[in-house]
């Protein structure tokens, strides 16, 4: 991951494109075969001043965060050099863990961010992302079979039934950018920044009928 992130600072082009950053060239300076694998399966943040704002700017994201709450994730390749970070969290995934479901912003959560992290690529192509609110997704993890999750929606408020939130809604079969769909992922992504102090109500619907509500603060 550090070979990765020096690769990056020699070759700064790439690292302000998708999905060239992720790759390295035979012919550049800096290239080595270390490099090229932890880029491959890395997220990379580029001018953050150390780890916390690394994680704070995926999780904010949609594409970067997918990776991280994995539940079987067993090991990260971390690197840093000169503002560019890179984690590599493809590498050490234990596909055969159980069934299971990640939530983020998680039931119960309190004082997440109100904004979204922009990220490449586009996840709303043509729309403004500094414009977008925290994003809200759901993942289901399984050994044989990924569970869909193809209808969400968010009310402000604390109930259900409170007032809707105007959301881009990204699923595996209605993705927002084909170009990149993680499998098993729903996402809302709210029009707007969220509003201090306020409390959310998530509802997600499986493919076969079952339903999730969680609320965060």
């Amino acid at each position: 991951a550090l070979a990765h992130a020096k690769y990056l600072n020699l070759n700064r082009q790439q690292a302000a494109a998708w999905p060239d950053a992720h790759e390295q060239n035979e012919d550049r300076k800096g290239f080595t075969p270390a490099g090229s694998w932890a880029g491959a399966h890395a997220v990379i943040a580029p001018g953050v001043a150390g780890p916390e704002e690394a994680i704070d700017a995926w999780m904010g994201s949609v594409y970067h965060r997918v990776p991280l709450i994995n539940p079987g994730l067993v090991r990260i390749g971390w690197g840093m050099e000169r503002r560019m970070a890179v984690l590599d969290s493809g590498s050490m995934v234990n596909n055969t863990a159980v069934s299971r479901w990640g939530m983020w912003p998680p039931n119960g959560a309190k004082k997440p961010p109100t904004a979204f992290s922009p990220e490449l690529p586009h996840p709303v192509p043509g729309r403004d992302q500094g414009a977008f609110g925290y994003p809200i997704t759901i993942q289901h993890f399984e050994n044989d079979e990924i569970v869909r999750v193809p209808r969400m929606r968010l009310y402000l408020g604390a109930v259900a039934e409170g007032t809707p939130v105007g959301c881009y809604l990204s699923t595996p079969s209605h993705p927002t950018n084909p170009e990149l769909v993680p499998p098993g992922t729903s996402c809302l992504i709210p029009k707007g920044h969220l509003k201090s102090g306020a409390t959310y109500t998530v509802v997600a619907e499986t493919e076969d009928g079952l339903s999730f509500t969680w609320r965060f603060s």
